[in-house]
């Protein structure tokens, strides 16, 4: 559904993840943002966004990298550092939020990878025991343990990883041995904020989530909505899903500022789905939770073919209760990947003009 404040609107996508971790009937929402390359430059678009978050009424707020616009800014630029800064200080009073760095923001023109850090850490002085940014560690907040986790500097910024899954199986690398502990527990929810999403891309190998298997939800941005193929599921996603693809050319802006021409062939769908993925240790798809035509329900389709073959997918609409019910039932084996998108002007894939706001309601199966 779209949300208008102030004749700015705002994409607001829901998910229902069901979990025996909270109480049968206990709701906690988490709303994720990604994506904003200075969005919050422009005050009354800033206001906006911070009243369609208010109005979504959170538990806690997740924000998934690429704050800042390598080619145009730096961390060190006091009035886009100090915009951000009010832009946090808004939604911290909304509820408690948590952040990783991007690509963007490890990368800003002009700033060294120390000044990025440190300015980004700094972020925790805006409203402390509110705001919390992470580059590698934890952080808990009632039910919730949520881990942030930035790769190296050259796989983040790398273009010949970020186009498909081939950067999966380093980044899980990168993670068991360079991230953080996870401790988890029988009703804790562990989530992850993290700017790529290609931890749990399927990758070229079999490689499994190794550490990362305590995750329940993987919050991502980076993709401005997913790869371009994903634009057709809320439209038609018996077709999205049955592998077809198609090749996109696109602008793209360097590091210095010039427009370079891209080309990309998006072939048959194996990387991550728009909205909610579910897959397993192996980071084969399970289930895809999707919106409806109409964008008023969550479809889900569950792969038939997991036997035959790696990677294989043959997708088949189940019914929401039987669906909801498996997941929940196998939610230590199963974890979701969540991509939100970004604001339109500073990305190549069409997009509403402003950035899309994701909610994902937690839903309690544990009776007592």
């Amino acid at each position: 559904m779209q949300l208008k404040v102030n004749n700015v609107a705002h994409d607001i996508v829901k998910y229902v993840v069901p979990t025996h971790k909270l109480n049968f009937g206990t709701k906690r929402r988490v709303v994720l943002i990604a994506d904003l390359h200075g969005y919050f430059n422009n005050k009354k678009k800033r206001d906006a966004l911070i009243e369609a978050i208010r109005l979504q009424k959170p538990h806690h707020i997740v924000i998934a990298g690429d704050h800042m616009n390598a080619s145009t800014g730096r961390w060190g630029n006091d009035q886009v550092y100090n915009n951000f800064c009010e832009f946090i200080k808004e939604l911290s009073k909304i509820a408690p939020v948590f952040l990783s760095q991007g690509n963007h923001d490890i990368n800003a023109k002009g700033a060294t990878q120390e000044e990025a850090n440190n300015r980004f850490m700094d972020l925790a002085n805006i409203n402390p025991g509110r705001v919390f940014p992470i580059i590698n560690g934890t952080a808990r907040l009632d039910e919730f343990e949520i881990v942030g986790f930035t790769p190296e500097h050259s796989t983040m910024a790398d273009l010949s990883t970020q186009a498909h899954g081939i950067a999966r199986d380093k980044f899980v690398d990168e993670f068991n041995e360079k991230g953080p502990e996870i401790v988890g527990g029988e009703n804790v929810i562990v989530e992850m904020v993290a700017h790529n999403p290609h931890l749990v891309g399927v990758g070229e190998s079999d490689k499994d989530l190794g550490r990362a298997k305590k995750v329940r939800i993987f919050h991502n941005g980076h993709w401005h909505n997913g790869y371009v193929s994903s634009m057709e599921t809320r439209k038609n996603p018996e077709k999205y899903m049955s592998g077809e693809g198609r090749t996109e050319k696109f602008m793209d802006l360097n590091h210095d500022g010039s427009v370079e021409k891209r080309y990309l062939g998006y072939g048959p769908v194996d990387e991550l789905g728009r909205g909610i993925t579910f897959v397993d240790d192996m980071s084969q798809e399970i289930y895809l939770q999707l919106r409806n035509e109409k964008d008023d329900g969550v479809q889900y389709y569950v792969n038939t073919a997991l036997n035959e073959g790696k990677n294989v997918k043959k997708w088949e609409r189940v019914d929401y209760d039987k669906a909801s019910d498996d997941i929940a039932d196998r939610e230590d084996e199963l974890h979701g990947v969540s991509v939100t998108g970004g604001v339109k002007k500073y990305s190549p894939i069409p997009l509403p003009d402003e950035p899309e706001v994701t909610v994902i309601d937690y839903e309690g199966r544990r009776r007592k």
